[in-house]
């Protein structure tokens, strides 16, 4: 049996850790064959590891500048596209087929039945403020029609799911995101030379997507003042909108003589060294479904420091969600940030309390579990 994952980027990012540790997992444990396919960037090093892993993958830039452009096609070059997507998707005769991100999601499941697979997934990985209901195009009719199996990875993107799309909860498989222990054996080594010592390190582990909302970070950084303290930024992106804001927050950084304080790591496959030499996990999006980075940031023992937003609140133990910060409240992050910077007792004991919560509530057999179920299901 064969999974074809779908994925936007061969990059290191949520999305691909979450691919990683389930598709190894089939692999390894069930004797699926697993082929992945990126279709817009990719990260020659990390494709490498992925093969070096096993996996079949896959980069098809050519298939994802057509999805991009599939709303500016006419009818007869929908027509054709969708007669080689579907010969595409055959081609690997899947089993599983599983789309990330919303485009591929819904291109590919409003046809996933003419592939020859038995199951489809349609995920829900974001989160959502104040989700409404939404007017199905007749794309997403057809997705519907399909009844691919919905997975959100929080409950609160479940109800949302349920509300924007108008599908019955009971149809809705939450599944949270796992913490898988980290290998450090194949560990890059650490990207950045600075001396640590005597210093508190701040850590945000996010590639520069919109909803991360770096900018948040620094003007916050920048308020706080403090002068003890380095704030590492770890992750890049692959869309070109990622890249402007990458240099839009370096640009931010310079201007505010910040650049003795921020350091920009982009993506590494150092990112265990580097969260075991930090003393607080951040992240400040706008929107989260379960977030990863505050998995890891608990797995390595760390406090967390992030907006309450219900994506955030619903993954952390009631010990770490006092210290959350309101949606807008700059000066709120910046009082936080100086209050644990201060406080290393805290520290401490926030970060034990988040690793114990982490391994214990978020533990990858229960993940492997559910998957294995529904795809045994079928």
């Amino acid at each position: 049996m064969r999974v074809l994952y779908l994925i936007p980027n061969i990059t290191r990012g949520g999305i691909q850790t979450q691919v990683l540790s389930l598709g190894n997992y089939l692999m390894r444990e069930r004797g699926f064959t697993v082929s992945i396919v990126g279709f817009h960037t990719k990260d020659e090093s990390y494709l490498s590891l992925l093969k070096k892993i096993g996996f079949d993958v896959r980069f098809s830039p050519e298939i994802g500048e057509r999805l991009t452009r599939y709303d500016s096609y006419s009818v007869v070059e929908k027509c054709v596209f969708w007669f080689d997507y579907i010969r595409f998707l055959k081609s690997f005769k899947p089993s599983v087929i599983a789309p990330y991100t919303q485009r591929i999601d819904d291109l590919t499941n409003a046809v996933w039945r003419f592939t020859g697979a038995k199951l489809s997934f349609s995920f829900e990985r974001g989160g959502y403020l104040h989700p409404k209901r939404e007017k199905l195009n007749w794309l997403r009719r057809l997705k519907k029609l399909s009844q691919p199996t919905y997975v959100a990875n929080s409950n609160h993107g479940a109800l949302a799911l349920a509300k924007i799309r108008n599908i019955p909860i009971r149809k809705i498989h939450v599944i949270p995101n796992a913490y898988v222990i980290p290998d450090l054996s194949v560990s890059d080594h650490l990207p950045v030379e600075v001396d640590l010592s005597d210093k508190v390190v701040f850590i945000m582990l996010a590639n520069f997507f919109d909803q991360k909302d770096h900018t948040f970070l620094l003007k916050a950084w920048q308020m706080s003042n403090m002068t003890e303290s380095l704030l590492l930024l770890v992750g890049g992106g692959g869309t070109d909108k990622c890249r402007q804001n990458y240099h839009e927050a370096q640009e931010f950084v310079k201007n505010n003589g910040l650049d003795d304080q921020v350091f920009f790591l982009g993506a590494t496959g150092a990112t265990q060294h580097l969260l075991s030499i930090a003393s607080i996990g951040l992240l400040t999006s706008r929107t989260e479904g379960c977030p990863n980075a505050v998995l890891e940031y608990m797995g390595a023992g760390l406090p967390v420091l992030a907006r309450d937003i219900p994506g955030i609140r619903e993954v952390l133990p009631e010990e770490n969600k006092v210290i959350l910060t309101g949606f807008d409240d700059i000066r709120g992050l910046a009082r936080q940030m100086c209050f644990l910077e201060k406080n290393k007792a805290l520290r401490i004991r926030l970060g034990e309390v988040n690793r114990q919560h982490v391994m214990a509530e978020f533990r990858p057999e229960e993940m492997f579990n559910a998957y294995n179920k529904l795809i045994s299901a079928r």
